[in-house]
């Protein structure tokens, strides 16, 4: 994941945004069933191509959690209000002892949301 001073230091004049919609269409044009995006691109990918495509997103963290090497992070409360589909939680998850505990019933929502969604039965 990069940000825009990154991306213009690599020669790339365009937003970040923009890239990562121009992409992921490229992506979904040859194919793919989704993308892996931040998360801060979530809600704006769910609305530009639509849902049925996977958005995978790494970089999330507990409000709890240090950001680590993680530049552009989000909660997963937010990250699954945003649209994600998958999200990669990591570190948190694996250095932490129990963070279930705290997440279970959030988590298990989700999925029972993201198994309606691809199957149509709520």
């Amino acid at each position: 994941s990069h940000s825009q001073q990154q991306l213009q230091a690599l020669g790339i004049q365009i937003p970040v945004a923009q890239l990562v919609e121009s992409l992921a269409r490229q992506s979904l044009a040859a194919g793919l069933d989704g993308v892996v995006c931040s998360a801060e691109e979530a809600s704006m990918l769910r609305s530009s191509i639509g849902d049925s495509a996977l958005l995978v997103t790494p970089g999330i963290r507990p409000e709890w959690s240090a950001p680590d090497d993680q530049s552009r992070i989000v909660t997963p409360q937010q990250a699954i209000s945003d649209g994600a589909s998958y999200l990669v939680i990591g570190r948190p998850i694996t250095i932490r002892s129990l963070p279930w505990k705290r997440y279970g019933i959030p988590l298990l929502i989700w999925f029972k949301r993201l198994a309606a969604r691809m199957t149509g039965v709520a």
